[in-house]
């Protein structure tokens, strides 16, 4: 497997998670928005991680 299908997976596996996390901001329990904010910031940082450490060719 190339390291831009990993990427490609990894980002896409991340993505998904945003998307839930992010569904969570809006829960009645405070806690609970603030885990998701918590969730969210730390994907967040791995994709600037990601990023960072495998740029984009071309």
């Amino acid at each position: 497997m190339s390291d831009d299908h990993t990427r490609h997976d990894i980002k896409n596996a991340l993505a998904t998670a945003v998307l839930a996390a992010d569904s969570l901001t809006g829960h009645t329990d405070p806690q609970v928005r603030k885990s998701a904010v918590m969730i969210i910031d730390a994907i967040e940082a791995a994709l600037t991680h990601l990023r960072a450490s495998h740029p984009q060719k071309g």
